[in-house]
């Protein structure tokens, strides 16, 4: 499955190297916040800072997801 054409229909930040089949792969890009520490350790007025953007990543070739943080 060829993801890079000359046509163009592919828009750039939808490719993304995978690891899992080795190659530049279009994927399916989301952005979802995540709190990392537990719910517990976070004071009630400190909640809403307490969240991190993370990019998750699915290859639309063999389906291998993960996620990054956005820094």
């Amino acid at each position: 499955m060829a993801v890079r054409n000359s046509s163009g229909d592919v828009p750039d930040w939808r490719i993304r190297t995978c690891s899992d089949c080795g190659g530049e792969r279009e994927h399916e890009v989301t952005v979802r916040f995540r709190t990392d520490a537990t719910r517990e350790a976070i004071q009630p007025q400190n909640e809403v800072f307490a969240r991190q953007p993370y990019r998750l990543l699915e290859c639309l070739y063999c389906g291998a997801s993960r996620s990054e943080r956005v820094v």
